[in-house]
């Protein structure tokens, strides 16, 4: 099961009075248990109706007995006598010695529901897979065949997702068990199997051992408020809903603090990231920077708003549906042509993820001097075929190409990266192209650098947390799934600076 965590992001990146930070694929804990549970059969009659059946078994057969008996008023009693006999449950017989004397009788439908309603007892039953969520805290789903939206942990991990543990992180007491979400579920279950279920849950006695621990695949959402407390906001989407319940829960269960490496670790604004790494002067040229991530969200919401409503166009049967989708589409377009029309003016901009593997191969292929690129990994799965022999065409066209990577050299997890196949197979094609063309090509293990960063001629440069020669930026690269930005500054003077600074990392 794939996730398209990129499209959910940008379909849901606007927030009111919220800037957007980020978003991961998650997997969050869901515990599928097998339940010991007493039941109780349920009943189709009202409870006056069972025990006027139930008196009427024991004998008492006239409309004034049974009002005292129960303890009701007549004309109540009478009413659910018409009731009964509407039923055939019962039969009334008059002596003729006027209404005191009119009796009672059970017909053999009534007789047969008055003796099944003496059989009904408690029961204690297994019930198997109760799906409960981790985060809710709730019964969400009972029976393998509801179960199946949700993943093993291979298959979480496989798919990229970043596992949320329950909140606490344990399976739940049977006295946390609510009765009647579970009751509902229960039922939903057996009746998705077409298995009547007639009875009610009441009690949960324990949950059987083992438990299992599945997830839910979700997209998590990071956003920061406007105002002047910058309160992070945890949103969370489930089969491409917003699902407000999980943020409640998730706040409940102070999940940014006992989850905090889940979080984006730095939401520094653009301006405040611009103004940290460029000089004053620098500064002044670029011109507005504060509403720069802004105009970049609410160009991937159009963009998104244009793919979905395009998607729904090819599954529209009816001309005039088609017809009105065709100009929203067009509005769309025009709204979205704008918008990067004053994106475009600007001399700082926010990319998204898949903007920056597009800015890459621009580099790559748009270069004409020099071109920088560092990394904190490298990988096979980037530097291949296509990756090769755009670089190859750079270095052919007399571009100066310096390539830098190489993070946590001497530890473990370092050294362990180093011997992967994948690094090492990149490695040799850099070898390979710098013998080619002797003096072009300059790669290095600078060995502890975390720095993401390209400088194209004097044109431009981007970093920020994407590792360009690792990370596809693809559902299916490697590694967990989430938001990668990357602040792009079209200066000629800034750039020149930057070369002054990272070339030095290959002499050292």
């Amino acid at each position: 099961m794939s996730i398209d965590a990129e499209a959910v992001a940008r379909r849901y990146a606007n927030r009111e009075g919220c800037r957007f930070v980020g978003y991961t694929a998650v997997g969050i804990a869901v515990f599928d248990m097998n339940i010991r549970a007493l039941v109780l059969e349920s009943r189709e009659l009202q409870p006056l109706d069972e025990f006027t059946l139930r008196f009427m078994g024991e004998g008492i057969d006239t409309p004034g007995t049974l009002s005292d008996f129960l303890g009701v008023e007549p004309e109540l009693i009478r009413d659910r006598l018409i009731e009964l006999r509407r039923q055939e449950f019962i039969e009334v017989v008059a002596s003729g010695n006027g209404a005191s004397d009119t009796r009672l009788v059970l017909t053999q439908i009534g007789r047969e529901k008055a003796l099944s309603l003496e059989r009904t007892v408690m029961q204690e039953i297994t019930i198997p897979h109760v799906f409960f969520h981790g985060l809710q805290w709730l019964p969400v789903a009972c029976g393998q065949a509801r179960g199946k939206r949700f993943l093993k942990p291979k298959e979480a991990k496989d798919a990229g997702l970043q596992l949320i543990r329950a909140i606490p992180n344990r399976y739940p007491h049977p006295e946390e068990i609510n009765i009647e979400v579970l009751d509902r579920e229960v039922k939903r279950g057996r009746k998705m199997n077409k298995d009547a279920f007639n009875r009610d849950v009441v009690a949960v006695k324990s949950a059987l051992k083992p438990v299992y621990t599945m997830y839910e695949p979700a997209v998590l959402l990071e956003y920061e408020t406007t105002d002047e407390r910058r309160q992070r906001q945890i949103a969370f989407v489930v089969d491409g809903q917003l699902r407000e319940g999980y943020e409640v829960a998730f706040l409940r269960g102070r999940g940014q603090e006992l989850l905090a490496d889940l979080m984006t670790s730095e939401i520094d604004t653009l301006a405040e990231r611009v103004r940290r790494i460029a000089p004053p002067q620098v500064v002044e040229r670029l011109g507005p920077l504060d509403d720069v991530e802004s105009l970049a969200t609410e160009v991937a919401v159009v963009q998104q708003e244009i793919a979905d409503a395009e998607i729904k166009l090819e599954t529209e049967d009816r001309a005039d549906t088609r017809e009105l989708q065709k100009e929203e589409i067009a509005a769309l377009r025009s709204k979205l042509k704008e918008l990067e029309t004053e994106r475009n003016q600007r001399k700082v901009r926010y990319l998204w993820t898949p903007e920056i593997r597009d800015m890459l191969w621009d580099a790559l292929r748009t270069a004409r001097e020099q071109l920088l690129i560092l990394s904190g990994w490298i990988s096979t799965e980037v530097v291949n075929d296509d990756f090769v022999e755009a670089l190859d065409s750079a270095l052919q066209r007399g571009v100066k190409v310096w390539i830098g990577y190489g993070f946590d050299k001497g530890s473990n997890r370092g050294e362990q990266q180093r011997q992967e196949p994948r690094w090492r197979n990149a490695e040799k094609e850099f070898e390979r192209l710098a013998k080619k063309y002797s003096g072009m090509l300059t790669y290095k293990d600078v060995g502890r650098s975390h720095e993401k960063r390209l400088i194209c001629d004097n044109r431009y440069t981007f970093g920020g947390s994407f590792n360009l020669l690792s990370f596809t930026g693809e559902q299916n690269g490697r590694g967990k799934v989430r938001h990668e930005g990357a602040d792009l500054i079209e200066d000629e003077g800034f750039c020149e600076e930057l070369y002054k600074k990272y070339i030095s990392m290959f002499f050292n």
